[in-house]
């Protein structure tokens, strides 16, 4: 039997399909970062491995899921799309520069940028700051002094 996939494939599928394709680059690079568990601990790759693994369980639901539907595909329109594409960009760009750059400069550019994408609020350049800086320092603590994970660092300085 024939499946008829121009009846099968919708928005959500291929949203589907651009999230399992980032998600196999970042468990490619959480893996190439080393074993996830030395001297019987976790380490820096550990957490990626785990959330990269419950992403494709998601995506398996969700592309199963909309595969189900009925519909056909949707105006494919960018405009309404962008905020997930620059979110997968700029997640790629922060998985490519995290080793090189070190993890706060990385995370803070991150994180910026993800809270300026999603700031309906219009807030002040200065506040997107402040705020990309102290969830980028809070998870920092926590992998540091918590979980006692070696981040990657700038030359030593952060």
């Amino acid at each position: 039997m024939l499946i008829n996939f121009k009846h099968k494939i919708n928005n959500t599928t291929i949203i589907c399909i651009m999230i399992f394709i980032w998600n196999t680059i970042y468990m490619i690079e959480a893996i190439n970062m080393g074993s996830p568990i030395r001297k019987g601990r976790v380490d820096v790759n550990f957490f990626p491995i785990v959330i990269s693994c419950l992403m494709y369980l998601i995506t398996l639901y969700l592309l199963i899921d909309s595969l189900k539907q009925k519909k056909e595909i949707i105006d494919f329109n960018l405009t309404n799309k962008t905020k997930p594409i620059l979110i997968i960009i700029f997640t790629v760009i922060y998985i490519l520069i995290l080793k090189s750059t070190g993890y706060m400069l990385s995370s803070i550019l991150y994180i910026f940028s993800i809270i300026s994408i999603f700031d309906s609020k219009k807030r002040k350049l200065y506040i997107k700051i402040i705020y990309a800086v102290i969830i980028t320092v809070l998870i920092f603590l926590l992998y540091e002094k918590i979980f006692a994970i070696r981040l990657p660092k700038l030359g030593g300085i952060f």
